[in-house]
């Protein structure tokens, strides 16, 4: 979700997106919220590279004949092939497949040489939409040329975005082991994780069984820099390291979710606080980062009461 954007968008050396195709939304009402991975969300998957070929009846038409649908898809075999031990790690976010903490982090993912870079971001900024699905209307997906991964722009929503890549319909049949969404333009703790698409977007991925982290850095206007979100990405890495070797180990716990925040001089943050516990309250994540620590807050999927009310609609229940 963003806040204060500042006046750059983009690290240099990236070029626009380019190659675009098309992918039929279906009604996401009706998919079970448990499958993994979620295949039945689009109802042709991706189509052919000419948005236009779509012939209103719900069915493709494709001039080239039909082994061309898979070709805007198709992954580089010299890519596929160099990469092919590597973990799989997706990138999504919710400002945009452009947005500086993106490619920020995806630069840093490049550099570590350990992974296999997947990118599916929305093509536009999609801040503070939480978890808003596309339901009637078709998605657009256009490749993006970022170097080092595969990555395409969507025109959907940030969970939208992870529920297609995590499908294996985008990738030519990869999933990702990790999926991370961020890093965000602007804190996202307490009653934000609501409202905030890059919450949303991890969200998504761990419904379907995938394990994810959200992740944020705390933007002040007049005082953060684009360049404060290269270190946010550059602190967020031994995070990520760690959650992906607690993966392939087995170890990594299923039941949940990381919110991570990146506090506003991420240079000089103190060492990863837990935010929650109980005992201090539910703001314990704003305040730890507003001390300067990185805070990592496991969540869920659900949104449950407060444990003291559960007696009084227990009690007010039993009387109707």
């Amino acid at each position: 979700m963003r806040r204060d954007p500042p006046s750059s968008s983009t690290p240099s050396g990236h070029a626009a997106p380019s190659l675009a195709c098309s992918v039929l939304a279906a009604s996401f009402a009706a998919r079970p919220r448990r499958e993994a991975p979620p295949t039945a969300a689009l109802t042709h998957g991706l189509l052919h590279r000419n948005p236009r070929t779509h012939n209103g009846n719900g069915k493709v038409a494709s001039p080239c004949g039909p082994a061309c649908p898979r070709a805007c898809t198709a992954l580089p075999s010299a890519w596929m092939a160099s990469t092919a031990a590597q973990p799989v790690v997706m990138v999504t976010n919710d400002d945009g497949i452009d947005a500086p903490g993106l490619r920020f982090l995806v630069d840093q993912l490049v550099a570590q040489g350990r992974y296999r870079v997947l990118v599916c971001a929305p093509d536009t900024d999609r801040s503070g939409v939480s978890h808003c699905i596309t339901w009637r209307s078709p998605l657009r997906c256009k490749r993006a040329d970022i170097t080092g991964a595969a990555a395409f722009g969507v025109s959907g929503t940030p969970a939208d975005c992870a529920s297609l890549g995590i499908s294996g319909k985008l990738f030519d049949g990869l999933v990702p082991d990790l999926v991370l969404s961020g890093i965000n333009i602007g804190s996202n703790c307490g009653f934000h994780v609501v409202y905030s698409g890059t919450v949303a977007g991890a969200r998504e991925a761990f419904i379907y069984g995938f394990p994810a982290l959200a992740m944020s850095y705390n933007w002040v206007a007049g005082k953060s820099s684009v360049n404060d979100l290269k270190v946010a990405a550059e602190v967020c890495m031994p995070l990520i390291n760690a959650v992906m070797v607690e993966i392939k180990n087995g170890m990594y716990p299923k039941g949940s979710f990381l919110n991570i925040d990146v506090p506003t001089d991420a240079g000089h943050h103190k060492i990863v606080k837990k935010s929650y516990d109980e005992e201090e309250g539910d703001d314990i994540d704003y305040k730890s980062l507003v001390d300067g620590y990185i805070t990592v807050t496991p969540l869920g999927a659900h949104s449950r009461a407060e444990a003291d009310a559960i007696p009084y609609y227990k009690a007010c229940l039993s009387r109707i």
